[in-house]
């Protein structure tokens, strides 16, 4: 007597089972009493453990400085490979509003009252929470625009028509305007 093959083990993860295998007497129709021992046998199915998610890592740093960003951590599949879900979460972080340019304010009186002088006006870093402006007045010392102003202004268009913005814009930038005005 030859046994057959197992059976197939379809047990899943974590689930026992077992797997048989027959045989066949072929002495039975034959004056011969017959064969030792059973015509079926079972076996354990091996065991295998199911994958699993490792713990979840710490949240990354938010990807932003300020106002809205995003955090992902990630965890591993132990035990195998297939684990479902994902890998990684995804949170969105919401920190102190970004800073910004507030609006210029209005112009201060010139240097000259007439001829080639300089104008000044400022404009502020702000935020919108509130939180953590540095000094105002540090602001409004260090963060100003100068530009060329009115008296500039009325020199420039009488001797070079609609080519003063350019020059004007030039002289912001802290260049000197032409000596020949």
């Amino acid at each position: 007597m030859e046994w057959t093959a197992w059976t197939v083990c379809t047990n899943k993860c974590d689930e026992e089972s077992f797997r048989i295998r027959n045989r066949v007497c072929l002495y039975r129709g034959m004056a011969h009493t017959g064969c030792e021992g059973p015509a079926q046998d079972q076996s354990s199915c091996p065991t295998h453990t199911c994958p699993t998610w490792s713990d979840w890592g710490d949240w990354s740093v938010c990807s932003a400085t300020c106002g809205q960003g995003s955090q992902h951590r990630i965890r591993s599949c132990e035990n195998g490979v297939d684990c479902p879900g994902s890998n990684r979460e995804l949170r969105f972080c919401q920190l102190a509003s970004c800073p910004y340019w507030d609006e210029w304010m209005t112009w201060s009186g010139c240097s000259v009252t007439c001829g080639i002088g300089i104008c000044e006006r400022r404009r502020r870093c702000v935020t919108d929470d509130l939180l953590n402006l540095p000094n105002s007045e540090e602001l409004d010392d260090a963060l100003f625009e100068v530009e060329a102003g009115p008296a500039v202004k009325n020199v420039l268009e009488s001797k070079f028509g609609e080519d003063w913005p350019r020059l004007a814009a030039w002289s912001s930038r802290g260049f000197p305007l032409p000596y020949f005005l």
